[in-house]
């Protein structure tokens, strides 16, 4: 597989994948990013959600994995 198609592919996955969390958490991206403490902006969740822009970042996917932690969200 292509390394660029391999990236977009892993981008479209992570955003699926945090999108259904925030879902499933029943809270809109404004209420996601409050909830994790405000480290990043909604329109950084938008892009990560839609897979813009090589997608959810490292850094990002720590703040929110330490948020779910914190709160008691297994994922």
């Amino acid at each position: 597989m292509d390394k660029d198609v391999a990236n977009s592919y892993y981008a479209r996955k992570r955003a699926e994948r945090l999108k259904m969390l925030r879902e499933q958490l029943r809270l809109s991206r404004e209420q996601f990013v409050v909830w994790c403490g405000n480290h990043f902006t909604k329109s950084s969740l938008r892009s990560w959600e839609t897979g813009r822009y090589k997608g959810l970042s490292e850094k990002g996917a720590r703040v929110i994995s330490e948020s779910c932690f914190s709160n008691g969200v297994q994922c």
